[in-house]
């Protein structure tokens, strides 16, 4: 439910992005602020409520890989783009910098991803 309003609520600021800014400026930046945003905060829920029901431990957890994978990204992000803006008009070449963060910011929520069905499958198999 909390991804469903975060997708509504970054829908909604990339509509308002389009219509301030034009179809191309910054890629929608107010959107996927906010889409970043509130997927972050939806994460941390969501981690801090595994953190308090979990019957086993955290690290042995798959659920908890993933979602810290995406806390990392999602979190991670948003710093990144709400500069990336002001940073643009002064320095492309920073730029051009803060785009490979946000790429190494996406493989590490793959690799936190392919960790989390990593422990998944062992779990799967430790069961059978």
């Amino acid at each position: 439910m909390g991804l469903l309003v975060a997708l509504l609520v970054g829908l909604v600021g990339m509509a308002y992005s389009v219509v301030m800014h034009g179809a191309t400026a910054y890629l929608a930046l107010e959107g996927l602020l906010t889409i970043s945003i509130v997927s972050s905060i939806v994460f941390l829920l969501v981690l801090l409520d595994l953190a308090r029901t979990s019957l086993t431990p955290l690290q042995n957890s798959s659920h908890f890989w993933l979602f810290v994978g995406a806390l990392v990204y999602f979190g991670g992000v948003i710093p990144v783009l709400g500069s990336w803006k002001f940073i643009g008009q002064l320095n492309k070449a920073l730029s051009q910098t803060l785009y490979w963060t946000v790429v190494l910011l996406a493989i590490t929520r793959y690799l936190f991803t392919a960790f989390a069905c990593r422990k998944e499958r062992m779990r799967i198999e430790q069961v059978e």
